[in-house]
């Protein structure tokens, strides 16, 4: 009877805590719920910005985590600051451009051979942050990093309306936060070109898609100044120019024959216009061709190369399967559904980026920086299915792999070159 008078005392307890969490459960969903529909309710602008604030936090956050494990080194004398840590490697090479120019003449090792120095790196960025510090007196660091986070802002926007050429705005709006939190998304707010390149990017494809050729035009120079993406921006706007041809002459459509010149001409330019002014002002024809050699030991690799002699050092004898595997998934990417859905300016666009990375580099801890380029992959991602649950999936895992790339390449020990992001 105690036992049964216990159980039935007892009882009312339990049942009361289990309705208290019900309650709390139906109060968070219903809070969720209302959330979602306050957010939803913003322009999609303003749902982009928040995309893109969460986005700068979160690597804020873990980039100070991993920023309290920094030993002091002569490459970072203060670990203890954002800004100076969000300017190493590359950053520094940016920062001599903002702060002295180019070369006249190029750098030499003891063996004579051309090392790595500002000809590398491309003048359009470090120009800019140049013309915001002397207008507002910041540091370079601040200035860098404020003019990466704004032009990431503006990336962003841009790609939510290229995106929605071809999706609906779920779809468009998880593309765009997954590339906000991706494995390499912090350069998109570090003193890295990048994001400054990827929003002239987005641009030039954006107003290619609406055939816009002409506006078009400077954006596809800056962006090849900018970052050295002209060559699969010149094979887009060909490919491009081909089909209008091709799609006015059989609809009996009006050809902008001239605009699409234009624009040929546009990319030609960038594709030659850096090595000739390297060339011009050092006097060295190759100047630029072998100061990119110079990261590679001073070799002049032909295509392929890299790729292959890459795979031969990690993989050895297994190298040739290897890379055969990893052309076979890049076709199998570009013939894939998701991404034959976005239609034939990006397309080609993934296409040249991939293409051109297996023909030029090497398999290395830059590539997965590299590949941001091809990021209107993440719109493909995001519409290879309309569940919520594989959306918010692939989100979470591209910020945990973000950790990770913080934490393993971001971090500074005594071998400071022995690895580069």
């Amino acid at each position: 009877m105690s036992g049964v008078a216990a159980s039935e005392v007892g009882r009312p307890g339990v049942d009361d805590a289990l309705a208290g969490l019900g309650g709390f459960a139906d109060r968070g969903v219903r809070l969720a719920r209302w959330l979602r529909g306050r957010l939803g309710a913003l322009p999609w602008w303003a749902q982009v910005g928040l995309v893109w604030l969460v986005g700068r936090l979160y690597t804020l956050f873990w980039t100070l985590v991993v920023l309290q494990h920094q030993p002091s080194l002569p490459a970072l004398p203060n670990p203890g600051s954002y800004f100076d840590y969000a300017s190493i490697w590359d950053g520094g090479f940016y920062r001599q451009i903002h702060d002295q120019g180019y070369p006249s003449t190029l750098p030499l090792t003891d063996s004579g051979r051309v090392d790595g120095s500002q000809w590398a790196f491309l003048p359009v960025y470090p120009f800019l942050v140049r013309g915001v510090t002397l207008l507002t007196g910041l540091s370079w660091p601040v200035a860098a990093t404020s003019v990466s986070a704004l032009a990431c802002l503006g990336f962003l926007l841009v790609c939510y309306r290229l995106f929605r050429l071809r999706q609906d705005h779920s779809t468009a709006l998880f593309a765009v936060a997954m590339i906000s939190v991706a494995t390499t998304a912090p350069v998109l707010q570090f003193a890295y070109a990048e994001a400054l390149a990827f929003f002239l990017v987005a641009a030039v494809l954006l107003l290619i898609s609406h055939r816009h050729y002409l506006a078009a035009a400077p954006l596809v120079v800056l962006a090849a100044l900018t970052r050295p993406l002209g060559a699969p921006l010149l094979g887009t706007i060909l490919v491009v120019t081909v089909a209008s041809v091709i799609s006015a002459r059989r609809a009996g459509d009006r050809l902008q024959l001239g605009s699409l010149a234009v624009l040929v001409a546009a990319g030609g330019v960038g594709v030659v216009a850096w090595p000739l002014i390297a060339a011009m002002v050092t006097g060295v024809p190759d100047a630029y061709l072998a100061t990119e050699a110079a990261w590679r030991g001073g070799l002049m690799l032909g295509p392929l190369e890299a790729y292959s002699g890459s795979l031969a050092a990690i993989f050895e004898q297994a190298a040739p399967v290897v890379g055969v595997v990893g052309v076979l998934g890049v076709a199998a990417v570009m013939l894939s559904r998701p991404v034959l859905r976005l239609g034939l300016v990006l397309w080609t666009w993934i296409g040249m980026v991939l293409g051109y990375l297996v023909l030029v580099a090497p398999v290395s801890t830059s590539l997965p920086r590299l590949l941001a380029a091809a990021f209107p992959l993440a719109a493909a991602a995001s519409g290879a299915s309309r569940s919520r649950a594989y959306r918010w999936l692939l989100v979470v895992a591209l910020a945990l792999s973000q950790i990770v790339y913080l934490a393993l390449l971001w971090h500074l020990s005594d071998g400071v070159h022995d690895r580069w992001p």
